[in-house]
């Protein structure tokens, strides 16, 4: 049987803290299943209540044992930066201009008679 481990009060009361003040649904989960873990829930229980493989239950509990509450945090994806770096204001005005505001060509406005095909 793997438990995780809290050896004293203050960390117990940090993970509490943790869970209390947590806003993403993917690290409240981790942090509960640390939580039920070390009260001696036992690895197949977790499954059942968190609807995850026994091998994700055993990685958070090994993770939380070698390097606490920072490894359960997940890993910053790999990957290259985006080019711009705009802020969601100057997108917002980009996105409502008209398409020809961009090129500087003038607009054309298409007229075609009733009842005519294209």
């Amino acid at each position: 049987m793997i438990f995780a481990t809290i050896p004293d009060e203050a960390l117990k009361t940090q993970l509490i803290e943790a869970i209390k003040s947590c806003t993403k649904p993917h690290i409240y989960r981790r942090l509960l299943t640390i939580q039920l873990s070390a009260e001696r829930k036992k690895v197949s229980e977790l499954t059942d209540i968190f609807k995850v493989t026994p091998q994700t239950i055993r990685e958070f509990i090994h993770a939380y044992n070698q390097g606490g509450l920072e490894q359960l945090l997940p890993n910053k994806k790999p990957g290259r930066r985006p080019k711009l770096s705009l802020t969601s204001e100057q997108w917002i005005v980009i996105i409502h201009q008209p398409p020809c505001s961009f090129c500087g060509a003038p607009t054309i406005e298409l007229r075609f008679p009733r009842g005519s095909r294209i």
